[in-house]
């Protein structure tokens, strides 16, 4: 009878671990320990009592962050002064906190950043779910004759796209690995990938005319990947592309490839608080033009900025542990969806695999088909990355193991 009952706690409190309630979870672990001494799953509840105890501290550390980040945007501001666009639509909206004299920037006020948050959808339908796994964006290419790397032809996008189509059930998200000639415009590649792969797809419309570009609106199997910031401040060459996505109601990857080299910053914490930053204020723009369009958590942080041009392949491991760690803050707090990078190198693929679901990714990018540097794309590989996941999808989900953030030494290493 103790046994049962003892078993029907450790379930509940799985459960609650599940639901990322680590606190409830831990109660019910100390519970079984105390009541069911000798048992199977008081053994094992003290083992996860520790564990628990480091998940409820990274969760606040999470919760940290986002208030954090909200008082950024509403104490110290963002730098749009010089941005007349983003500016106009801000007042308009009676958005900036004119009565702030002490901040840096420009602020804007509380109750409308939280207005703007409450607006974006929890979930949207093309959704593919938690641990999601999809294809770059790897910036990376084909080699030439020469043995350099160039731009992808019509015939080698054409076999990569129908071979991504054969592999739906491993690939759940599909942007395009490699980039194309100048040949094929990124309408024309859109439309290859949507013969090819009828899952839910990502594409840059920064390039496109605004009838392509509105081609793409209210698609549910169709991310329109918007960039803007860099450094608390807009892109200039970023803001007309973003501005027209929002306003055509594509559903948005709002994605932010900041680093800690470019950044400045010197911690995971302040590179986490500002690409987050960065995202919040993406959501907040974009809720402005169009109330309750999709936003997609897109904060991709890396270490070095010469990584994110080689692709998620060859990103170190602590980049990986970053994004890890804001697919968890959106996860266990604020409950956006989200997509993050992770490494994917050849050798390493089954570590990385298990490291994926231990550590709770959503949706993500991973570069298949990605070799050793310098970063090469290869078919071959694409199959041998497909035909892993496969193996990688039949085992179990593992506990939830906490993520250790070490100060500095996380931005350092390699």
């Amino acid at each position: 009878m103790n046994d049962s009952i003892a078993q029907a706690l450790s379930e509940n409190a799985g459960g609650r671990e599940a639901a990322y309630d680590f606190e409830a979870a831990r109660k019910v672990y100390a519970q079984i320990v105390s009541d069911f001494p000798g048992t199977i799953q008081a053994a094992r509840a003290a083992e996860r009592m520790p564990v628990t105890e480091a998940l409820i501290r990274e969760k606040r550390f999470y919760g940290q962050i986002h208030e954090n980040a909200k008082k950024l945007l509403t104490e110290t501001g963002i730098n749009i002064a010089d941005s007349k666009r983003i500016m106009e639509i801000l007042v308009s909206a009676d958005a900036i906190d004119f009565k702030n004299r002490q901040a840096v920037f420009i602020p804007l006020k509380a109750d409308y950043v939280e207005e703007c948050l409450e607006m974006l959808p929890p979930t949207f339908p093309g959704d593919p779910g938690i641990l999601s796994p999809g294809t770059g964006p790897a910036f990376s290419s084909p080699r030439g004759r020469a043995d350099r790397n160039k731009a992808a032809d019509r015939s080698e996008l054409e076999k990569i796209i129908r071979t991504v189509g054969e592999y739906a059930d491993a690939v759940r998200i599909f942007a395009l690995p490699v980039p194309a000639d100048e040949s094929l415009s990124d309408f024309e590649c859109a439309r290859m990938m949507e013969y090819g792969f009828s899952g839910l797809k990502m594409i840059s419309t920064a390039r496109m005319d605004d009838w392509e570009a509105w081609s793409f609106r209210g698609r549910e199997d169709w991310l329109d990947c918007v960039c803007l910031m860099s450094s608390l401040s807009p892109v200039p060459a970023a803001t007309d592309a973003f501005i027209r996505s929002a306003e055509t109601r594509n559903h948005l990857l709002l994605a932010d490839f900041s680093t800690a080299e470019t950044s400045g910053a010197d911690s995971p914490e302040s590179l986490l608080t500002m690409v987050h930053t960065h995202v919040l204020f993406m959501m907040v723009l974009a809720q402005t033009l169009n109330p309750g369009i999709t936003c997609i958590h897109g904060g991709m942080p890396g270490i070095c900025s010469h990584i994110s041009t080689h692709g998620a392949s060859l990103l170190p491991r602590p980049s990986s542990l970053l994004n890890a760690a804001l697919a968890r803050l959106n996860l266990w707090i604020t409950g956006f969806p989200s997509a993050q990078m992770m490494c994917s190198p050849a050798k390493e693929s089954g570590p990385d695999r298990a490291m994926m679901k231990a550590y709770g990714f959503h949706m993500l990018f991973r570069a298949f088909g990605m070799k050793d540097q310098p970063a090469v794309f290869s078919l071959e590989q694409l199959i041998r990355d497909c035909e892993a996941e496969r193996l990688s999808a039949q085992n179990p989900v593992e506990k939830i193991l906490p993520l250790n953030f070490q100060d500095k030494v996380m931005l350092c290493q390699s």
